[in-house]
């Protein structure tokens, strides 16, 4: 009832039964913490920064790239014959590696 009073009511209740699964550990304590207080730039900032951190920790990449410039060293594609980033799929066509690595770097940007 309390929820059908607030005009955005509906939209947090539809928001929180998408996010009521289980979560990866590095999201669970910061990302749904921050969802369910209704701070979602947060939660998504606490999502974007693990992903950062998984990437650098599978890459092996140094600490002083960060964000997106660290995104696309990880999935810089494999092209004429020059070897691509440690990420990077070498089996994928060369456009599922771009767009891998734009994927990637546009949600870290935003």
């Amino acid at each position: 009832m309390e929820l059908a009073k607030e005009p955005s009511g509906l939209a947090r209740f539809e928001a929180g039964e998408r996010l009521s699964g289980p979560l990866h550990p590095a999201l669970e304590g910061p990302v749904r913490t921050n969802f369910h207080l209704g701070e979602y730039e947060i939660a998504s900032f606490a999502a974007m920064k693990a992903v950062e951190v998984a990437v650098r920790e599978a890459s092996g990449l140094d600490n002083s790239l960060v964000g997106v410039p660290l995104v696309r060293a990880a999935f810089q594609p494999h092209k004429n014959g020059k070897v691509g980033g440690p990420l990077a799929d070498a089996e994928a066509e060369g456009g599922e590696q771009e767009a891998a690595s734009a994927l990637f770097a546009g949600a870290m940007g935003a």
